[in-house]
């Protein structure tokens, strides 16, 4: 699905997910905030890339730096790429800690 890959790629902060954004025309890997998920989305079929009214691509804001990069990418290919690149991660352990006072 390419999240992490978009995530590491553009060192983003900010939250990335997948939502089913229906006025995308469905799975949409989305870059936001907890206040609004979908700043940026970037439908994961069509490569298609859709900005919140909140976000100018190329303006003088971090958000809108981004914005302008991955418009750019989206027109040379690059996007595409992360995009259908596989999502890999680290195997996680469960560490079970003894209970003070038991």
């Amino acid at each position: 699905m390419g999240f992490k890959a978009i995530k590491q790629h553009y060192d983003i902060g900010y939250i990335v997910a997948i939502y089913n954004e229906e006025k995308y025309g469905g799975d949409c890997i989305c870059i936001g905030s907890g206040f609004v998920h979908g700043l940026i989305a970037i439908n994961i079929e069509t490569g298609k890339v859709f900005y919140s009214s909140l976000v100018t691509p190329g303006e003088n804001s971090e958000i809108g730096q981004l914005a302008a990069r991955i418009k750019a990418d989206e027109k040379n290919g690059v996007l595409r790429a992360l995009i259908d690149e596989p999502d890999t991660f680290a195997r996680t352990f469960r560490y079970l800690l003894p209970r003070i006072g038991q």
